[in-house]
């Protein structure tokens, strides 16, 4: 079976949000001890098309990602857990958070893109290793 990566790294693209309260709203994700932050935006339909960096320690830390309103209430909250491949089958494509059924179309929800990359130079020695492979072939 296939594992995270511990020299991973996640990028968070935040894109929109819909049917939150009217107030000024920012994404918070977090990643073991790392913690990143948007700017706040207005509405009930913000859009941020923000990005956020993590490096992955290990894949046991939860990725979280909410969005908080100006009075510190948070207004969504999603989990994400790493080792379980289930959870991240969708990385790289967009996709509404939270991930399941809504109770209702007026439920708030985030659209965000998950990007799953290993390092540069893990991805050049796999590819100099890969080279050697089809030069003995």
């Amino acid at each position: 079976m296939t594992t995270i990566r511990d020299d991973a790294i996640l990028r968070l693209e935040v894109v929109e949000a819909q049917n939150l309260p009217n107030r000024q709203h920012k994404v918070v994700a977090k990643l073991g001890k790392a913690k990143a932050e948007s700017n706040f935006q207005n509405g009930t339909e913000p859009i941020w098309n923000q990005a956020m960096t993590f490096d992955v320690k290990t894949e046991e830390e939860p990725f979280v990602i909410s969005v908080v309103d100006n009075f510190g209430t948070t207004v969504l909250s999603e989990s994400i857990r790493l080792k379980d491949h289930k959870e991240y089958r969708d990385m790289e494509k967009l996709i509404w958070l939270p991930k399941g059924d809504l109770r209702s179309e007026f439920d708030p929800r985030l659209r965000v893109k998950i990007i799953y990359n290993y390092s540069h130079i893990q991805k050049y020695d796999n590819m100099k290793e890969e080279k050697k492979k089809e030069i003995k072939a």
